[in-house]
């Protein structure tokens, strides 16, 4: 006999029975599956939840742009209602007595440079003054 291990037998009691590997074998495989599958459902549970925060600020948004909009339209409506309270009343109390016209739009005159001597003569007789371009004054320049 020696003590080098080899013993006598098949070793079944050092690693237990070839069907005790196969069911230690499975159960670890079916645990990694499972972890793997731990691993997966956590990733996506980590992306819902991202997707879910991203749509609650989003409806918080939309909302406060609701809201705005809902009291932009509240006040024009107080407007409207109110220019239209005063047109009423002014239609009952003699209606166009109160209404005005607004003046003829003028418009600006145009500033003329100052004519030389010859132009002026040109201006009085009322012949447009075609000599300007031969003419040499600073003026028509």
């Amino acid at each position: 006999g020696g003590g080098s291990g080899s013993g006598g037998g098949d070793g079944g009691n050092r690693w237990g029975s070839a069907s005790d590997r196969v069911a230690e074998t499975n159960r670890r495989l079916l645990e990694q599956q499972n972890d793997s599958s731990i691993n997966t459902l956590a990733d996506q549970l980590g992306r819902l939840k991202e997707l879910s925060i991203d749509i609650n600020e989003e409806v918080a948004d939309q909302n406060r742009m609701l809201d705005g909009m809902g009291n932009q339209m509240n006040s024009a409506s107080g407007l409207l209602n109110e220019t239209l309270g005063k047109l009423g009343t002014m239609l009952k109390s003699g209606g166009s007595k109160h209404m005005g016209t607004l003046p003829p739009r003028q418009r600006p005159r145009r500033q003329r440079p100052a004519a030389c001597g010859q132009q002026r003569a040109f201006l009085i007789r009322g012949h447009p003054p075609r000599h300007a371009l031969n003419h040499a004054c600073s003026s028509h320049l």
